[in-house]
């Protein structure tokens, strides 16, 4: 009895070290899979590159994956399966600004600033003391959004918040200012 007993466990730690074995190779070529896919994009070839997202999520659904997948639908003029794609990449990591930055602009490509002004709001929530173009990104589409929507002292009130935040290096917190600013002069001109 006890040989038997001591077979089933042999069997069975054999068992989980393949299983895990199996873990790490599906892993790795996941890994690799999301890297040429960013290499494509790279080289300016969006379609194979998404097709190796495609391929790496067949493996695993990882927030990578799913956010490249969403960045390269909207590349590729496919909206609404962006929108698809990023919002599962957010649901698997909610804390991640770039996620709500990325939905929020694809929304409002697709005529929804109303939807995406939340999502642009949560970003930059969760900006924190982050110091990167992604800052001057968030802020700068958040004041495009509320002078979109109509809500101009909002847009003042986000642009001299945001001032305090970045020192606009690429010149975005500027081009948000004169959108308000056109937007405030016609507040009939629809300027994005």
């Amino acid at each position: 009895m006890l040989h038997t007993v001591q077979a089933t466990v042999d069997v069975a730690q054999r068992a989980l070290a393949e299983v895990h074995d199996l873990s790490v190779i599906r892993d790795k070529k996941h890994r690799a899979l999301v890297s040429e896919a960013r290499d494509e994009l790279i080289r300016g070839d969006e379609k194979q590159a998404l097709s190796f997202c495609l391929d790496a999520l067949r493996i695993q659904c990882s927030y990578e994956a799913l956010s490249l997948a969403g960045t390269l639908c909207a590349i590729l003029g496919d909206l609404e399966r962006s929108v698809g794609y990023t919002r599962k990449a957010i649901e698997i990591s909610p804390d991640r600004a770039d996620a709500y930055y990325d939905l929020a602009t694809t929304l409002f490509d697709m005529g929804e600033p109303a939807e995406a002004l939340p999502l642009l709001e949560r970003g930059v929530e969760l900006l924190g003391s982050r110091d990167d173009d992604l800052v001057d990104f968030l802020w700068s589409a958040l004041i495009e959004t509320l002078s979109e929507l109509g809500f101009l002292e909002e847009a003042r009130e986000a642009l001299k918040e945001a001032r305090t935040k970045t020192d606009d290096p690429l010149g975005l917190i500027e081009a948000a200012e004169e959108i308000l600013e056109t937007r405030c002069e016609k507040p009939s001109l629809r300027v994005l």
